[in-house]
C-alpha cells in the first residue's frame, strides 16, 4: 500500500509533463493550465476544518476493499498538510517518510476550493482533484481519480485520513 501512495506521489508529479487530452471527461470547473483568481468559492464543507495536519487511515482503489496505509513503522507517520495563514496562504504539502533513515519526500503544491472540490496545482498547472466525502474536526475523506499506474487508464482512489500533527505545526 506505501507503493500505491508513492505512486500517487509520483503521478501528481509527473502529471504536468502527461498528456492534457482528458477525451470529455474532465468536469471539473477548475481550469488544467492556469490558477484560478479565488482560493476560495462557494464551498460545500467548513473550509476552516480542512486548515491542519492530516495522517492517511485507509486507502481503496476503484471500489474494493479499504485497506490499512502501510505507514514506515520505522518513523513517524506519513502526512498531508493543509496551510491557510500568513506566508502559506493555500499551501499543501505532503510529507511521506522512507527508508530505515526515515528520509522525508516533501510535496509542496497550492490548494483551492470551488464546491465540494479541493484542487491542487503545482504552479499554474492542475494536478489533482479532491472530491470531499467526509470532513469534521477529526476525519477527513476524499475520492480522486489518477492513472496510478501509468497504464493509460484512470483509478478512483478513495483516501480517509484522521487529525494528526506530531510536529506541532498548527497549534
Amino acid at each position: 500500500m506505501k507503493k500505491l501512495i508513492l505512486s500517487i506521489c509520483i503521478a501528481a508529479s509527473l502529471w504536468s509533463c502527461g498528456n492534457d487530452d482528458d477525451g470529455g471527461q474532465d468536469s471539473s470547473v477548475f481550469p488544467k493550465n492556469e490558477q484560478p483568481e479565488n482560493i476560495i468559492v462557494s464551498p460545500s464543507f467548513d473550509t476552516s476544518l480542512l486548515v491542519g495536519s492530516w495522517t492517511y487511515d485507509t486507502l481503496s482503489v476503484d471500489g474494493g476493499t479499504p485497506q490499512e496505509y502501510a505507514h514506515n513503522e520505522s518513523c513517524e507517520r506519513d502526512l498531508f498538510l493543509f496551510y491557510n495563514e500568513e506566508g502559506k496562504i493555500n499551501d499543501y504539502s505532503e510529507l511521506l517518510f522512507t527508508g530505515e533513515a526515515c528520509t522525508t519526500t516533501n510535496t509542496g503544491l497550492t490548494w483551492f476550493v470551488n464546491g465540494n472540490e479541493v484542487a491542487l496545482y503545482l504552479g499554474n498547472t492542475r494536478i489533482l482533484i479532491y472530491d470531499m466525502i467526509t470532513l469534521n474536526d477529526t476525519t477527513i475523506s476524499f475520492e480522486t481519480v489518477l492513472d496510478l499506474n501509468q497504464d493509460g487508464d484512470n483509478e478512483t482512489v478513495v483516501v480517509t485520513g484522521y487529525r494528526y500533527d506530531p510536529f506541532f505545526l498548527f497549534e
